[in-house]
């Protein structure tokens, strides 16, 4: 699998270099893991990725289209998955450099697990906790953290979308009130993901009461058909970066 080799498939290069330090390498390793024990389960969980034939890639990932590259790198963040839960490994034992070796087009799940749960567990209502966690922790649903607009990225208070508070139906309705309000390059809203945390500028009583974060469902969550089925507006950004956009 390249990119990612456990100690055994270190380049000599390397080895020869670190023999003839003035220190003891393998304290060091352990300093920096943060302990011997957790340098001792790296190694393990390297071992046990770098062993496993499903994330290596049979054709070089550069010879795939656009398509297969994504098609490729979702099959493979599904096996890690698994083999996480079967395995007992956390997302932070596993780190975030093994998982770029280990998907080396990117991660279709990355701002699921790193964004949109937690943004959950971090601003819902314990209600509102209590009906998405456990959906969005065992993956049930796939959600993604959608910000950046064709005009705005990080600059929050600029961004245009709004969300209009309704109260006879007791309904938020967002609204992209020009090109530039539209969102664009979430990580795997195009095709992955079937819900959303929104931050749009909220509107009640005819005030703007500033960027809020919405829970929009994208899909179904059975047959994953874009909501509403009449009007596709999801899609694709480009093959630059095969799953950035998806």
């Amino acid at each position: 699998m390249a990119g990612l080799k456990g100690a055994a498939g270190c380049v000599e290069e390397l080895r020869r270099e670190r023999a003839g330090c003035s220190f003891n390498t393998e304290e060091l390793t352990n300093i920096l893991d943060g302990g011997k024990n957790i340098t001792t389960r790296r190694r393990e969980i390297e071992d046990l990725m770098c062993g496993d034939p499903v994330f290596k890639d049979e054709v070089p990932t550069e010879y795939l289209s656009h398509e297969d590259r994504y098609t490729n790198e979702v099959r493979k963040v599904c096996h890690l998955t698994r083999k996480m839960a079967q395995h007992n490994i956390s997302s932070r034992e596993l780190g975030i450099t093994s998982v770029t070796n280990l998907l080396r087009d990117g991660n279709p799940l990355a701002l699921h697990q790193s964004m949109f749960t937690n943004a959950v567990l971090g601003l819902a209502s314990p209600e509102q906790q209590r009906r998405w966690v456990s959906l969005a922790q065992n993956n049930t649903i796939i959600g993604t953290y959608v910000q950046t607009e064709l005009g705005h990225g990080t600059f929050i208070r600029g961004l245009e979308t709004t969300a209009t508070y309704d109260p006879k139906t007791e309904e938020f309705i967002l609204h992209t009130p020009t090109v530039t309000a539209t969102k664009w390059w979430p990580g795997g809203l195009g095709k992955t993901c079937n819900a959303a945390i929104v931050m749009a500028q909220l509107h009640s009583q005819d005030k703007c009461r500033g960027p809020h974060p919405f829970f929009v469902q994208l899909r179904d969550f059975d047959t994953h058909h874009m909501l509403p089925d009449d009007a596709p507006w999801l899609g694709d950004v480009t093959s630059g970066s095969p799953l950035s956009p998806r």
